[in-house]
Order: C-alpha cells, then sequence, then structure tokens
C-alpha cells in the first residue's frame, strides 16, 4: 500500500454504511516537543486527517449544515493549535484533535 488513503479505501469497501472525509497535507507550525530546544521554536507538523463515521443517515437536505464538512476539520485543527496549551508530544496533540473533531 501507498498510504493511508489507499489502506481506507480499501477498508471502506469492506464496510457498508460508512460517510468518510479525507483532509490531507494540511501544515501548520506548532510548538512542539519535549527538548528544551524545541521550546519556542516551532515545528512544520503536516496534518492527514481521515474521518470514518458509520451509522450516519443520510442528510435530509443538500447543504452545508447536514455533513461534517472539511471547513470544520481545518476550523477543528486551527482551534486546537490556538486554544489548548502547549503540547510537548505528537501524540497529546493528537488525541487533542480526536477530541474536538468527536464533539459534534
Amino acid at each position: 500500500m501507498s498510504g493511508h488513503s489507499e489502506a481506507l479505501m480499501q477498508l471502506m469497501a469492506q464496510t457498508q454504511g460508512v460517510t468518510t472525509l479525507f483532509l490531507e497535507n494540511v501544515v501548520r507550525e506548532v510548538d512542539i516537543g519535549v527538548h528544551d530546544h524545541e521550546f519556542g521554536a516551532p515545528q512544520r507538523l503536516q496534518f492527514d486527517i481521515y474521518v470514518m463515521l458509520s451509522g450516519v443517515p443520510e442528510p435530509s437536505a443538500d447543504e452545508i449544515g447536514e455533513v461534517l464538512d472539511y471547513e470544520y476539520l481545518i476550523s477543528a485543527l486551527d482551534e486546537t493549535l490556538e486554544i489548548q496549551e502547549r503540547a510537548v508530544l505528537l501524540e497529546t496533540l493528537a488525541n487533542r484533535l480526536l477530541d474536538r473533531i468527536l464533539e459534534p
């Protein structure tokens, strides 16, 4: 397999009734890291966000408010990076982002 997208596409082919949304290659400067030299020295991080929802009914209308959309994922990412205190670990940042995405 060449990447996450291909692996997810294969998984989706085996699963019925799944709604998916991919947001790939979003780059942000993030102050993160455990080492002294990393504090105050933002690093370029690339975010690939893959959301799969099962059991979600079809939208009742062809309107943006009826679906999980890319703008929501981007705002969830940016809000997580702006609002939360500085994360030391990438895993902590990923968990915070996941919590934010799953709020609705």
